[in-house]
């Protein structure tokens, strides 16, 4: 397996769901983030204090490229295409100026509180 950038250490936060409901009934039962949900107001805050210590996203192809990234890089993920990751969260990370990868399976899209072909 090849090294990836050196002995740079670039964090990856990943999320799955942003949201303030604990309802995941209308959600198909493999994809309920039990667990894994992040508040809004958390999710505000981490944005928040990324922008404030001057942190800047990088997709993942930045990151195994051999060109320069910025020392403060950070990648942020999104796993399964929950529905709030397209309302709730992208509005937030482009108020920021930020950017993420989105996982998205296809399997779940179209279905309750998930992500529509049209939203991908």
């Amino acid at each position: 397996m090849t090294e990836i950038r050196g002995s740079m250490n670039i964090p990856i936060l990943m999320y799955h769901s942003v949201s303030d409901s604990d309802d995941y009934r209308e959600l198909p039962s493999a994809c309920r983030p039990i667990g894994y949900r992040t508040g809004v107001e958390v999710f505000e805050d981490h944005l928040s204090i990324l922008k404030r210590d001057g942190w800047t996203t990088i997709s993942l192809e930045e990151l195994i490229s051999r060109q320069e990234i910025p020392e403060k890089s950070v990648v942020i993920t999104f796993d399964d295409g929950y529905a709030d990751n397209h309302h709730t969260v992208l509005p937030r990370l482009q108020g920021y100026g930020f950017s993420a990868i989105f996982f998205i399976s296809v399997s779940y899209l179209g279905k309750p509180g998930m992500m529509g072909v049209e939203e991908v």
